[in-house]
């Protein structure tokens, strides 16, 4: 893998430049620290193996693998960041090592490169009942917050979600999110949720779609987590009023100053964009 970094001063990107020997499969993430000079970065071989990397501003360490599953062709995994003690959250899908749980680990804030990271740790879902194969992290951005929010499908189609309160992931949803999402031709072959926080609230909402929608036949649907705490409260599924069509690929992003979040999607039955 090669790599550039940006000079924000001179407005320059520096040269290519070699990272580490790796087999790698398609899907790669990148983070940066907001509390100190570190990015994370992690992805798959050919053989599901999970490798996460640091990189420290000059030289890159491997930090650990992890048994995953797949073959690097889905999202199975997310990187992020706390936003106030900088600790970080690596969660990804266990696969057919742990069938229908995901893996976590996490590095203290305050550690360099190849140190801090906790021994990984089992989350079995309560909603969840399938090979896990997409997995979606979010951060809060509020100061004086450590809140983080997964969410994750599995190849039964169903969703759900978790928040994290600095010390172990709490409040999955009591009932069934939602367990028939969209798919083009095989059980879940597209990515098609998202989480976000509101900026000043701390609210959560959950995107998604439904497989009822059609070209004229509205498939989005969100449901929110109100509070702005780990303990929040999960509002009923909803379906956006004026949305007229499919959303097979979809995304939102949250306003930094107000507590405005944008979404659009667009779907393959007519290729319909609607925000």
């Amino acid at each position: 893998p090669k790599y550039r970094t940006f000079d924000h001063e001179n407005n320059v990107f520096s040269a290519e430049t070699g990272t580490f020997v790796a087999t790698v499969g398609p899907t790669w993430l990148l983070r940066t620290s907001p509390t100190q000079h570190i990015a994370l970065a992690g992805y798959y071989d050919n053989t599901g193996t999970l490798t996460i990397m640091c990189f420290d501003g000059s030289n890159w360490t491997k930090e650990f693998e992890a048994a995953s599953g797949g073959v690097g062709n889905r999202h199975r995994f997310d990187i992020a960041f706390e936003k106030t003690s900088g600790d970080a959250m690596v969660i990804f899908s266990k696969g057919q090592h742990v069938f229908s749980q995901l893996g976590w680990r996490t590095k203290a804030g305050d550690t360099a490169c190849g140190a801090g990271w906790a021994a990984e740790t089992l989350l079995d879902p309560l909603r969840t009942s399938n090979d896990i194969m997409y997995v979606k992290l979010a951060q809060d951005r509020r100061e004086g917050s450590n809140l983080l929010a997964v969410t994750w499908v599995d190849t039964s189609e169903d969703i759900s979600a978790k928040m994290w309160n600095g010390t172990s992931w709490v409040n999955e949803p009591s009932s069934v999110t939602d367990n028939n999402l969209e798919r083009i031709s095989s059980s879940h072959d597209i990515e098609n949720m998202d989480i976000e926080f509101e900026s000043l609230s701390g609210d959560l909402m959950l995107v998604w779609s439904n497989a009822n929608g059609t070209n004229g036949t509205n498939g989005a649907r969100y449901r929110m987590c109100n509070g702005g705490v780990a303990a929040c409260t999960w509002g009923a599924v909803t379906t956006p009023p004026t949305f007229a069509d499919d959303a097979t690929s979809l995304d939102i992003a949250a306003n930094p100053n107000t507590d405005e979040i944008v979404f659009a999607s667009i779907g393959n039955a007519g290729g319909d964009l609607q925000l």
